[in-house]
């Protein structure tokens, strides 16, 4: 996760926690038959001018990681409503 910048995060079009069930590949396993393994928790997001990154979350990082995203948002959204008034105080 080194090459993982706060800065790509920070600028990214999108940004959401995934939750995923996946297939090992192995042909006696289980999840061959339709069963999956998981769930695996993945961070996605798109930075401003590149194609979208998962990164893996462990399990025990995933509710703290969701409220991070959910901060994010709400954070974006009100930087959003200030830059409009601003633009709006200085037509």
């Amino acid at each position: 996760m080194a090459w993982l910048r706060a800065c790509d995060v920070d600028e990214a079009r999108s940004v959401y926690l995934e939750q995923r069930r996946v297939r090992c590949g192995k042909r006696r396993c289980r999840c061959a038959r339709g069963g999956r393994h998981g769930p695996y928790y993945y961070l996605r997001f798109a930075p401003a001018d590149e194609r979208r990154r998962r990164v893996y979350i462990a399990g025990r990082f995933a509710r703290r990681v969701q409220r991070w995203v959910h901060e994010f948002h709400f954070l974006r959204a009100g930087r959003r409503t200030a830059m409009a008034l601003v633009n709006r105080l200085y037509r």
